[in-house]
């Protein structure tokens, strides 16, 4: 028996030292005794169990949390970071300052939910300076605590809605990645796109034109062109997921633009995909949904055939021709030409330059013409080809 009581007394005393443990306030509970953290990139991996909330501390993200723990982080080069409490084992609250008082802070981002996700993990991007010093809290929502993790890395520049990268002219491509970006507050999310950054484009005349992901690999993208000055009061022109003519995953958005006015793209993945992109951007001829004839210019143009019987002939330029619902004919012009109808019986025809002709649609035979260069031709078996490696 007396050993028994031991053995109960001597438990009893590790639950008891375990609890005074577990209570002990974090090394970095006060914002005097905030943890440095450093680089570009980094993690780590702490707790708030314990931590208290000092007079004079903001409500992180608007809410009155109450377990708070704090880093500071001298920015090692100007541009776009993200922090972030992925990993952590209870609902946070995240919130970026400047300044060296606790009780006068200036926020520069705050979050409770990352925006788009149905998650309890807070995420933040914001545009940092070299050589700044920045405080940074992780808290509870309403108090809750637990293990927390604290990561943080570069984002694309064009993150962000107010740093949006510019582009201009007619016709134009840019390549590059929209991983590890964020969505805002009031940002608009078609077909629930998630990781999104921002294009501004300054219309040089009135004329047709098309942005399209053709060409983008590795993820489904989701387009959306905008008016507006605000995030919160952005007016919608055009927003697409998959592509009407090609299908998953590439987006496309055409539109009568207006010259001199300013429109913001908007490029994300559905469902927070990520990856690299292409973004083209190029004049639109259009047809209608009857028998149309649709030309091209001596420069690069898309070409888009809807219903009816079309023919759609490219002249100069890397043009890209879509056929339409109908029997249509498509005629490449004299640069490297893409020729894709996925409905109807047609003809499809490169003409001159190294071109790529699909007319894979599973339907009539097609009659397929690559023409004078080195084509790649993808076909269905039933069809008819003709200088097609």
């Amino acid at each position: 028996m007396r050993l028994f009581a031991a053995v109960i007394l001597s438990s009893t005393a590790a639950v008891l030292g375990s609890a005074a443990t577990a209570g002990a306030a974090p090394a970095n509970d006060d914002f005097a005794a905030a943890i440095p953290i450093t680089d570009a990139v980094g993690a780590h991996a702490g707790t708030t169990l314990g931590a208290t909330k000092e007079a004079g501390e903001p409500n992180h993200a608007g809410n009155a949390g109450g377990r708070s723990i704090w880093y500071t982080w001298t920015a090692p080069e100007t541009g776009t970071f993200v922090f972030q409490t992925f990993g952590s084992s209870f609902d946070t609250l995240l919130a970026v300052y400047t300044g060296t008082d606790v009780g006068a802070l200036t926020e520069v981002a705050s979050s409770d939910d990352d925006v788009g996700l149905e998650s309890t993990r807070s995420r933040v991007a914001f545009v940092a300076t070299d050589g700044t010093f920045y405080a940074v809290a992780v808290d509870g929502f309403g108090g809750k605590a637990g293990r927390a993790r604290l990561a943080w890395q570069p984002g694309p520049a064009n993150d962000l809605f107010a740093h949006p990268t510019s582009i201009s002219n007619s016709v134009g491509s840019v390549v590059g990645t929209n991983v590890g970006a964020t969505l805002e507050d009031f940002e608009p999310t078609p077909s629930d796109s998630g990781a999104t950054i921002w294009f501004e484009w300054t219309a040089p005349d009135d004329e047709t034109v098309k942005f399209s992901t053709f060409g983008t690999r590795g993820f489904d993208t989701v387009l959306g062109v905008y008016t507006g000055d605000l995030l919160e009061s952005l007016t919608a022109v055009g927003e697409n997921d998959d592509d009407p003519e090609i299908g998953c995953c590439t987006s496309f958005v055409g539109f009568d633009a207006v010259a001199g006015t300013v429109y913001r793209i908007a490029l994300g993945g559905w469902g927070g995909g990520e990856g690299k992109f292409t973004l083209s951007w190029s004049p639109l001829v259009r047809g209608t949904t009857g028998d149309d004839l649709l030309v091209g210019t001596p420069g690069v143009d898309e070409i888009r055939g809807l219903g009816g019987n079309d023919v759609l002939q490219g002249l100069g330029g890397v043009d890209l021709l879509l056929g339409g619902a109908g029997n249509d004919r498509m005629l490449g012009g004299s640069e490297r030409d893409t020729l894709i109808d996925r409905r109807g019986r047609d003809l499809l025809n490169g003409g001159p330059g190294n071109d790529f002709l699909d007319s894979r649609d599973l339907r009539t035979p097609d009659r397929v013409d690559g023409g004078v260069g080195r084509d790649r031709c993808l076909v269905d078996r039933r069809d008819v080809t003709r200088r097609c490696p």
